[in-house]
């Protein structure tokens, strides 16, 4: 009880942090609008990128099917042209 507790603060702690860096961000014009949608992409897509198993981010992401987390396997076509 006490470590899960201790898990919830500090993810508490770690999002006010996330959210007020992408606010000052996008007050300086710095980003265009993000949307939780587009922070679960990314956070996906590099985790992928990084070498992380797909299985593992479709636990992650809390994905019944293997289908809806392939989307996330895209390939950029620069990380293509960079090893050819």
């Amino acid at each position: 009880m006490k470590q899960t507790f201790l898990i919830m603060k500090h993810l508490k702690h770690l999002l006010i942090l996330v959210v007020l860096v992408v606010l000052l961000f996008f007050v300086n014009g710095l980003l265009n609008p993000v949307t939780p949608p587009i922070l679960r992409h990314s956070f996906a897509t590099h985790l992928l990128e990084s070498g992380t198993d797909l299985r593992y981010i479709q636990v992650l992401m809390g994905h019944s099917s293997t289908k809806t987390t392939e989307v996330y396997t895209r390939i950029d076509t620069n990380n293509i042209r960079a090893i050819t």
